[in-house]
């Protein structure tokens, strides 16, 4: 079985799309995207 470990994703932050220069046109694009990668 595997641990994993994960920080603040932070969903729905609008700022950090640019902040952290984020390739995602919202934060609904960007949750998905997050959220999918937690489904692999």
């Amino acid at each position: 079985m595997a641990n994993w470990y994960t920080a603040d994703p932070h969903f729905g932050h609008e700022n950090i799309l640019r902040f952290c220069q984020r390739p995602f046109r919202s934060t609904s694009e960007m949750d998905a995207a997050i959220l999918a990668n937690y489904a692999q």
